[in-house]
Protein backbone atom coordinates (compact mmCIF):
# COMPACT_ATOMS: atom_id res chain seq x y z
CA UNK A 1 0.00 0.00 0.00
CA UNK A 2 1.76 3.60 -1.34
CA UNK A 3 1.44 5.86 1.79
CA UNK A 4 0.58 9.11 0.38
CA UNK A 5 -1.68 11.05 2.22
CA UNK A 6 -3.24 10.92 5.91
CA UNK A 7 -5.76 8.38 5.50
CA UNK A 8 -3.32 5.97 4.22
CA UNK A 9 -0.82 6.86 6.38
CA UNK A 10 -3.33 6.19 9.16
CA UNK A 11 -4.09 2.97 7.72
CA UNK A 12 -0.66 1.72 7.37
CA UNK A 13 0.38 2.62 11.17
CA UNK A 14 -2.95 0.71 12.05
CA UNK A 15 -1.39 -2.58 10.33
CA UNK A 16 2.10 -2.49 11.91
CA UNK A 17 0.85 -1.87 15.23
CA UNK A 18 -1.40 -5.09 14.77
CA UNK A 19 -3.89 -3.27 16.95
CA UNK A 20 -7.58 -2.44 16.47
CA UNK A 21 -8.10 -0.85 19.83
CA UNK A 22 -5.65 1.86 18.58
CA UNK A 23 -7.65 3.25 15.70
CA UNK A 24 -8.82 6.23 17.59
CA UNK A 25 -5.81 7.43 19.12
CA UNK A 26 -3.43 6.67 15.77
CA UNK A 27 -4.43 10.62 14.78
CA UNK A 28 -3.07 11.77 17.63
CA UNK A 29 0.47 9.80 17.01
CA UNK A 30 0.90 10.93 13.76
CA UNK A 31 0.27 14.61 15.56
CA UNK A 32 2.85 14.12 17.85
CA UNK A 33 4.96 13.06 14.86
CA UNK A 34 4.49 16.06 12.75
CA UNK A 35 5.43 18.12 15.73
CA UNK A 36 8.61 16.87 16.37
CA UNK A 37 9.64 16.91 13.07
CA UNK A 38 8.42 20.51 12.56
CA UNK A 39 10.61 21.51 15.88
CA UNK A 40 13.83 19.40 15.02
CA UNK A 41 14.13 19.40 10.72
CA UNK A 42 15.83 22.54 9.44
CA UNK A 43 15.79 21.96 5.95
CA UNK A 44 15.50 24.06 3.03
CA UNK A 45 11.76 22.76 2.40
CA UNK A 46 10.82 24.06 5.54
CA UNK A 47 12.26 27.40 5.02
CA UNK A 48 9.22 30.15 4.11
CA UNK A 49 9.75 34.27 3.81
CA UNK A 50 7.09 36.56 5.28
CA UNK A 51 7.63 40.36 4.40
CA UNK A 52 6.37 42.92 6.11
CA UNK A 53 6.72 46.93 7.09
CA UNK A 54 7.45 48.12 10.61
CA UNK A 55 5.24 51.93 11.23
CA UNK A 56 5.28 52.63 14.68
CA UNK A 57 5.49 49.64 16.45
CA UNK A 58 8.35 47.35 17.81
CA UNK A 59 6.49 44.68 17.98
CA UNK A 60 5.38 42.67 14.97
CA UNK A 61 3.26 39.33 15.39
CA UNK A 62 5.25 36.48 13.77
CA UNK A 63 3.12 33.70 11.55
CA UNK A 64 1.55 31.51 12.66
CA UNK A 65 2.91 28.79 11.51
CA UNK A 66 6.74 29.94 12.36
CA UNK A 67 9.31 27.86 13.98
CA UNK A 68 12.65 29.62 13.96
CA UNK A 69 14.94 32.34 12.49
CA UNK A 70 16.98 31.63 9.03
CA UNK A 71 17.95 34.90 8.29
CA UNK A 72 16.33 39.13 9.17
CA UNK A 73 17.10 41.34 6.77
CA UNK A 74 16.08 45.22 6.50
CA UNK A 75 17.14 47.82 4.25
CA UNK A 76 19.40 45.29 2.48
CA UNK A 77 21.18 44.35 6.04
CA UNK A 78 21.58 41.53 8.48
CA UNK A 79 20.02 42.59 11.38
CA UNK A 80 21.50 40.91 14.52
CA UNK A 81 20.05 39.06 17.12
CA UNK A 82 20.08 39.59 21.11
CA UNK A 83 18.78 38.04 23.80
CA UNK A 84 15.62 40.04 25.09
CA UNK A 85 17.93 40.88 28.11
CA UNK A 86 20.27 42.62 25.80
CA UNK A 87 17.96 44.62 24.03
CA UNK A 88 15.91 45.96 26.47
CA UNK A 89 19.09 47.24 28.28
CA UNK A 90 19.88 49.15 24.46
CA UNK A 91 16.11 50.64 24.75
CA UNK A 92 16.68 51.41 28.75
CA UNK A 93 20.05 53.29 28.03
CA UNK A 94 18.82 54.71 24.83
CA UNK A 95 21.81 53.72 22.72
CA UNK A 96 20.78 53.46 19.16
CA UNK A 97 23.08 51.07 16.98
CA UNK A 98 24.27 52.01 13.79
CA UNK A 99 22.12 48.75 11.74
CA UNK A 100 18.82 47.81 13.71
CA UNK A 101 18.63 44.91 16.33
CA UNK A 102 16.29 42.30 17.26
CA UNK A 103 14.72 39.36 19.15
CA UNK A 104 11.78 37.39 19.87
CA UNK A 105 9.60 37.88 22.69
CA UNK A 106 6.32 36.30 23.46
CA UNK A 107 6.38 34.94 19.99
CA UNK A 108 6.71 38.45 18.68
CA UNK A 109 9.40 39.74 16.78
CA UNK A 110 10.79 42.77 18.44
CA UNK A 111 13.19 45.44 16.54
CA UNK A 112 15.06 48.18 17.90
CA UNK A 113 15.56 50.91 17.41
CA UNK A 114 11.91 51.43 15.33
CA UNK A 115 12.64 53.18 11.72
CA UNK A 116 9.07 53.94 10.35
CA UNK A 117 8.71 52.50 7.01
CA UNK A 118 11.37 49.90 7.46
CA UNK A 119 10.73 46.83 5.25
CA UNK A 120 11.27 43.64 7.07
CA UNK A 121 12.58 40.74 5.08
CA UNK A 122 12.13 37.41 7.45
CA UNK A 123 13.23 33.74 6.27
CA UNK A 124 11.99 31.29 9.10
CA UNK A 125 11.99 27.62 9.54
CA UNK A 126 7.94 26.69 9.32
CA UNK A 127 5.71 24.08 10.78
CA UNK A 128 4.65 21.33 8.70
CA UNK A 129 1.34 21.26 7.38
CA UNK A 130 -0.76 19.30 9.73
CA UNK A 131 -2.69 16.50 8.95
CA UNK A 132 -6.36 16.53 9.33
CA UNK A 133 -8.40 15.17 6.98
CA UNK A 134 -8.13 11.44 4.78
CA UNK A 135 -6.38 13.70 1.80
CA UNK A 136 -4.34 15.78 3.74
CA UNK A 137 -0.57 15.67 2.93
CA UNK A 138 2.62 17.70 3.35
CA UNK A 139 6.52 17.68 1.43
CA UNK A 140 7.94 14.98 3.98
CA UNK A 141 5.03 12.36 4.22
CA UNK A 142 5.48 12.86 0.24
CA UNK A 143 9.22 12.60 0.37
CA UNK A 144 9.76 9.76 2.93
CA UNK A 145 6.50 8.25 3.97
CA UNK A 146 8.73 5.63 5.93
CA UNK A 147 9.86 8.23 8.54
CA UNK A 148 6.33 10.04 8.77
CA UNK A 149 5.55 6.17 9.42
CA UNK A 150 8.45 4.92 11.86
CA UNK A 151 8.19 8.41 13.78
CA UNK A 152 4.30 7.51 14.08
CA UNK A 153 4.78 3.98 15.44
CA UNK A 154 7.12 5.04 18.16
CA UNK A 155 4.59 7.79 19.40
CA UNK A 156 2.24 4.53 19.79
CA UNK A 157 5.33 2.64 21.73
CA UNK A 158 5.29 5.25 24.39
CA UNK A 159 1.75 5.31 24.62
CA UNK A 160 1.95 1.60 25.38
CA UNK A 161 5.25 1.82 27.09
CA UNK A 162 7.03 -0.77 24.74
CA UNK A 163 10.53 0.59 26.13
CA UNK A 164 12.00 -2.03 23.77
CA UNK A 165 10.37 -1.39 20.40
CA UNK A 166 10.36 2.24 20.93
CA UNK A 167 13.77 2.41 21.12
CA UNK A 168 13.93 1.03 17.19
CA UNK A 169 11.28 3.35 15.76
CA UNK A 170 12.95 6.25 17.43
CA UNK A 171 16.30 5.28 15.96
CA UNK A 172 15.48 5.87 12.63
CA UNK A 173 13.66 8.91 13.26
CA UNK A 174 16.71 10.27 14.68
CA UNK A 175 19.21 9.19 12.32
CA UNK A 176 16.86 10.84 9.17
CA UNK A 177 16.49 14.35 11.35
CA UNK A 178 20.04 14.12 11.85
CA UNK A 179 21.24 13.43 8.40
CA UNK A 180 18.36 15.81 6.68
CA UNK A 181 20.13 18.63 8.79
CA UNK A 182 23.62 17.47 8.18
CA UNK A 183 22.38 17.65 4.27
CA UNK A 184 20.57 20.94 4.73
CA UNK A 185 23.68 22.59 6.21
CA UNK A 186 25.89 21.22 3.36
CA UNK A 187 23.67 22.80 0.72
CA UNK A 188 23.87 26.21 2.81
CA UNK A 189 27.83 26.19 3.14
CA UNK A 190 28.51 24.03 0.30
CA UNK A 191 30.87 21.25 -0.13
CA UNK A 192 33.60 23.69 -0.30
CA UNK A 193 35.91 23.65 3.06
CA UNK A 194 36.16 26.57 5.18
CA UNK A 195 38.67 29.05 5.72
CA UNK A 196 39.31 31.75 8.17
CA UNK A 197 40.58 34.84 6.72
CA UNK A 198 43.68 36.73 9.22
CA UNK A 199 42.11 40.49 10.39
Amino acid sequence: MAITNFGTLRAAVADFLHRSDLTAAIPTFIEFATARFSDELKTPEMEAIYTTTVATEEYIALPDDFRSVRLLMAADKPLEYLTPFELQEYARRQYRPPIPVYTIQDMQLRIYPVQTDLEVFLTYYSALTPLINDTDTNWLLRKRPDVYLHAAIAQARIYLHDDQRVLIAQQMTDKFIAEANRAAKRIAIGSSPLTITPA
